[in-house]
């Protein structure tokens, strides 16, 4: 006569210390409870259906009571309401438990400004004293910095293509070849994300770098013709670029997701079109009808709305950014402006030269601006800030972050 097999036990759980209700970054808990039979168990976070990973070990068990150690060291780790889950096993049974608290992440700070200039790499520290340098055996127009994967990405646009090095000691990682090869210009333009930078060619390819490599590509070109993307710019999260043919004509704005599938498109108007996101919904446009006449032009994406806010003269522009959803930041061969399009608003002179490279810092929304040798951020008060220089000739330069 055959013997019934015993049935494995559903496990019970009981919190005796469960998480406090506020938890910080680099903080250890200690975690108890009670829990019987098992024979293993499982800590996790949880942000509504997304499970997160967390460092963990166990301190003491006896019979049916277990203390565990959780510690909070993910830099990355957003401020959020989070739930810890334990999750206990018998065999092919579990059951888990969730405890609910508020965990305030590591906040971004600003930690200095690295100087890519036609000899080396500099990285000065928020006290304007220079850190370190790495000398650079041959030329490049665009530095990234991943704080996340203590990576160095510098771009050539011309033939070199890409390098990544470490940052902490300069070693190469990887190489990438120029797509159009030897002695010829590749790329027409780029974009810096978070961690990694969108490269456009003039093929009308786009590829992201992060973690090193190509993590995703994309054609938006015309097949056989010279269709390419002029200029992008980030607009929550998504990539809002210009593309246009050669001549400038059918040019089009294309938004496409940070894995550079298109989200949404709209042909418009105008020649050499600048793009910058003034919110979360909307785009400014500044596009010329090639005879010194610029229009200020907005785009609602969420609704469609489009239409041009102000009209105004000037021989060229050579940047632009958004203040906030009313107000630009632009240069031209002459100066830097400050331009309210409300309707009573106006362009405002900020300083004589030749301003470029306008980039914002993430930690406040603060705008930084590069003439000649020279960085400096631009005040609501309509002055600017040194913020760092070099004695060789600065190509490009990046805020450098905590994370």
């Amino acid at each position: 006569m055959a013997c019934k097999e015993d049935e494995v036990q559903y496990p019970s759980f009981e919190w005796v210390q469960g998480p406090p209700r506020q938890i910080s970054y680099q903080d250890t808990v200690i975690l108890k409870f009670k829990a019987s039979p098992i024979n293993r168990y499982r800590i996790s976070l949880l942000d509504g259906a997304r499970v997160i990973p967390v460092q963990s070990r166990p301190l003491f068990s006896q019979d049916d009571y277990f203390e565990a150690e959780v510690i909070f060291t993910d830099r990355y780790l957003e401020s959020d309401n989070l739930d810890i889950r334990i999750q206990v096993y018998n065999g092919g049974t579990f059951n888990s438990e969730i405890s609910a608290f508020n965990y305030l992440g590591l906040e971004l700070e600003q930690r200095g400004i690295a100087l890519l200039n036609d000899m080396e790499i500099e990285f000065w520290d928020m006290a304007g004293n220079l850190d370190r340098s790495y000398p650079l055996s041959k030329s490049f127009d665009v530095l990234k910095i991943d704080p996340r994967d203590s990576l160095i990405y510098l771009v050539s646009l011309a033939d070199e293509g890409v390098e990544v090095r470490q940052l902490g000691d300069f070693q190469l990682v990887n190489t990438i070849p120029a797509p159009l090869g030897l002695n010829r210009n590749s790329y027409s333009t780029y974009l810096k994300s978070e961690f990694g930078l969108y490269l456009f060619d003039f093929g009308g390819n786009v590829q992201y770098f992060e973690s090193g490599s190509v993590a995703a590509s994309g054609f938006y070109g015309e097949q056989g013709q010279v269709n390419y993307i002029r200029d992008a710019n980030l607009v929550d999260g998504s990539i809002a670029a210009i593309k246009a043919f050669g001549d400038y004509s059918s040019p089009e704005i294309l938004i496409l997701n940070r894995n550079l599938f298109l989200e949404q498109s709209r042909a418009i108007s105008g020649s050499r079109i600048r793009i910058a996101a003034l919110n979360e919904d909307e785009l400014a446009l500044i596009t010329s009808d090639g005879m010194g006449e610029w229009d200020i032009d907005k785009w609602e994406i969420g609704s469609s709305n489009y239409g041009t806010f102000k009209t105004f003269n000037t021989d060229s522009i050579l940047d632009f950014e958004a203040i906030n959803s009313s107000e630009i930041l632009f240069s031209n061969t002459y100066g830097l402006y400050r331009y309210d399009f409300t309707p009573n608003g106006g362009a405002f002179p900020i300083a004589t030269g030749r301003y470029r490279n306008f980039q914002i810092r993430k930690t406040d929304g603060r705008l930084f601006v590069q003439k000649g040798n020279l960085i400096q951020s631009f005040l609501l008060d309509n002055n600017l800030q040194f913020a760092a220089s070099t004695s060789n000739t600065l190509i490009d330069y990046e805020i450098l972050y905590n994370k």
